[in-house]
């Protein structure tokens, strides 16, 4: 994965390969064709916006590439191998799908072979692979997964197995908790009935992103004089210019 930040908009790599080809359509006389399948599944947390009404959403593939071995170094060359749907030809995109319980935290993309591409994914002589990429946003929690994402065939069957993933921050849809790693606050005077400038300042170990609505809280604000004027004051930072003052229990937000 691309980042690990809660909310933020997240880049998903895969690269695969198989023993055998993947035709995109296996026909049979007196038979319907059979279109293969490529499922990417348990990726857990996934955001996609706009869902419809199954739960699914046609999204864009980012790359879709080749890559192999030439001489001594790895080539990659641009491919569109993937359809979002058995019937409708929307090439280099793919079907994301919210999953259903007991596994409707986790999502999926679907993808049929494009008539037009290559066969895919037999490695051969040049250690031939296939890479894409897609976009989802993280959810706005932490998360560690406990199950690793599974890739699957159809039509020409491949059974799920858990796919070999990245370490560390780059482990697909693992979260980092957010945590203030500095959070200082301070007061201009101590005299009493004075003009008092509370200064506060915060750094964060991730970006806070505008689609998960965040919000600063800051409590135990006591003995401020009600009915008074209050503005954040513009240092350049992103939040607002105004808070909102809860009088009763000293806080600002």
């Amino acid at each position: 994965q691309s980042i690990h930040y809660p909310c933020a908009l997240n880049t998903i790599t895969v690269t695969l390969a198989t023993n055998t080809p993947l035709f995109a359509k296996i026909e049979y006389p007196g038979r319907n064709a059979i279109r293969p399948s490529i499922t990417v599944s348990r990726i857990l947390g996934a955001v996609v916006d706009d869902l419809e009404g199954d739960n699914s959403k046609s999204i864009e593939l980012l790359t879709t590439k080749n890559s192999s071995v030439v001489g001594a170094s790895r080539v990659d060359s641009d491919a569109e191998y993937f359809l979002d749907d058995d019937e409708d030809q929307n090439v280099s995109r793919v079907k994301f799908t919210k999953g259903v319980a007991p596994f409707e935290g986790e999502g999926s993309v679907t993808m049929y072979l494009n008539d037009d591409a290559p066969d895919c994914c037999v490695p051969g002589d040049n250690d031939f692979r296939v890479k894409f990429s897609f976009n989802v946003y993280n959810p706005a929690t932490k998360q560690d997964p406990a199950n690793p994402i599974s890739i699957t065939a159809n039509g020409i069957p491949i059974i799920a197995s858990a796919m070999l993933e990245d370490v560390g921050t780059k482990r697909p849809m693992y979260i980092l908790e957010p945590v203030f790693t500095r959070n200082v606050i301070a007061q201009s005077t101590a005299n009493p009935c004075a003009v008092n400038t509370i200064t506060v300042s915060l750094v964060a170990n991730v970006n806070l992103y505008e689609r998960c609505d965040p919000k600063i809280t800051i409590a135990g604000l006591e003995g401020v004089e009600a009915n008074m004027s209050l503005a954040v004051n513009d240092m350049g930072s992103p939040v607002e210019s105004e808070g909102t003052w809860y009088e009763g229990v000293g806080m600002l937000v």
